[in-house]
């Protein structure tokens, strides 16, 4: 929640009003698919974190399904943005049109870097996630302040830059847990 904090504190709450929407409907995806499937497959990657193949079988089916949500959703949101924030929320809130376009391109890897964390988590590498999301949230709050000199946009791409930290540091800690390479997982 850093950016909601420096954007309130340096742009205005009615800039962190269109933020917070804008970071609200890029996460759909997130809340509605990959939560759920990280919630109930934690336990069960903990359980066979010793079988290393099923593990990764398991890894790599919940990245191909996290991706085959979370791309056409975001992609149809990216584009359809103009419509769908004015249809949902009112002409009013047309000003969160760029910055959900802007976090729709790194949204996807949002999604993505979560399973990450759940198999670094489930086989005990919690320190080694734990020291990623320190990283991650500094980047977040340092990238926004710098992002919010230039609005919402850039704003925006400043968290997308985080994301796309996050994506890289969890998938290179799950990778490493599993025994897969950045290949195989490209391929899921």
């Amino acid at each position: 929640n850093g950016d909601n904090f420096v954007v309130g504190r340096t742009l205005g709450a009615a800039s962190l009003g269109l933020y917070n929407r804008a970071y609200m409907l890029m996460n759909v995806p997130y809340t509605y698919a990959a939560s759920a499937m990280t919630a109930v497959l934690f336990p069960a990657f903990a359980q066979i974190q010793d079988e290393r193949a099923r593990l990764q079988r398991g890894y790599l089916l919940l990245t191909r399904l996290a991706g085959i949500v979370a791309a056409p959703t975001l992609g149809t949101l990216a584009i359809g943005a103009p419509h769908v924030v004015p249809a949902l929320f009112g002409p009013q809130w047309t000003g969160a049109v760029v910055p959900l376009q802007i976090l729709c391109l790194a949204g996807y890897f949002r999604a993505l870097y979560h399973i990450g964390g759940v198999v670094a988590q489930s086989v005990g590498r919690v320190y080694a996630d734990l020291w990623r999301q320190f990283i991650y949230a500094f980047l977040v709050i340092a990238g926004t302040l710098v992002g919010s000199r230039y609005g919402l946009a850039g704003v925006a791409v400043a968290v997308d830059v985080a994301i796309l930290y996050m994506f890289a540091a969890t998938s290179q800690l799950a990778l490493g847990a599993t025994g897969l390479s950045w290949r195989s997982y490209f391929r899921a």
